[in-house]
């Protein structure tokens, strides 16, 4: 009976020959040598295209080297048309930025044979990036005026800039930014940019603001050039839907400051003034 037999096979790649019976096939399933394994993958929400590559490779001992699996996220056209959501993509990224298809590497665990490429690597994961962006969603975008794009680059900010029970009202302060064209001024985006630095500061100094890049949302106004990391669900979601009570147009919140490092978690203002307040106030818990 294969049905009691089906737990006691390991998942993998076995050489099999067409003289052989179905009995045969079944004891090589049981007992036989798997020619490749299967390999279980996580990608984590927030990491970039440089962290997964160096992951698949230091973590997973995948069969190819990281400048191999970056080079295969720059071939934008190679894939567009069976994802045609990569179209979104502006010109300008394809050609200034080292990391094109930022953002829709889709965080998740994923199967794979550990001799896969980089090219079965990247579908699986812009494949799961398009199950997962519902077609709702693709409607709520085009209602509020958004490309996927759009989206898709400010819930990779939300995703590294708050915790996730923040996500929706990071998501209105941003959303009240760029409704007025304030500079989104994102510490997540500078950091994107540094490459030298420790990962993911909390304080940046003033020449670390001033760096000139299309992704330096406090020296352009809007959007940056794109994505910045991997977003997941739930920060998409909130790029989407975010927080009402701070959208109210009599006092939209365009301010937020860390209370603590430990938690995570923000106060948010709608002045200037309470603001300045508010860092003064939690400073000391940043060192």
């Amino acid at each position: 009976d294969l049905s009691n037999k089906s737990n006691k096979m390991q998942a993998g790649k076995y050489e099999l020959s067409k003289s052989m019976t179905i009995q045969e096939i079944i004891d090589e399933l049981m007992t036989g040598q798997v020619v490749v394994t299967t390999v279980s993958v996580t990608i984590r929400e927030g990491e970039n295209i440089k962290e997964i590559a160096s992951r698949l490779l230091n973590e997973y001992n995948m069969n190819f080297t990281e400048e191999q699996f970056i080079e295969e996220t720059k071939k934008i056209d190679k894939y567009d048309d069976d994802y045609p959501f990569l179209k979104d993509i502006p010109e300008e990224r394809k050609e200034k930025s080292e990391f094109p298809m930022e953002g829709y590497l889709f965080p998740d665990t994923y199967y794979f044979y550990a001799d896969a490429t980089p090219e079965r690597i990247i579908r699986t994961m812009l494949g799961q990036f398009d199950s997962k962006f519902t077609q709702e969603m693709r409607d709520l975008a085009e209602q509020k005026g958004m490309t996927m794009d759009d989206v898709v680059t400010l819930a990779s900010i939300i995703q590294n800039e708050a915790k996730t029970e923040e996500f929706t009202k990071v998501a209105a302060v941003f959303h009240n930014r760029l409704n007025i064209n304030m500079k989104l001024e994102s510490c997540a985006t500078i950091n994107y940019v540094i490459k030298d630095k420790e990962i993911n500061q909390i304080t940046l100094t003033i020449e670390d603001t001033k760096i000139d890049s299309p992704y330096n949302t406090y020296k352009y106004p809007g959007l940056p050039l794109g994505p910045i990391s991997s977003p997941g669900l739930d920060a998409l979601n909130a790029a989407l839907n975010p927080y009402p009570e701070f959208m109210e147009p009599n006092e939209p919140m365009l301010f937020f400051v860390l209370k603590d490092p430990e938690t995570g978690l923000h106060a948010f203002n709608s002045t200037y003034e309470g603001h300045v307040k508010d860092k003064q106030k939690y400073q000391v818990n940043w060192k």
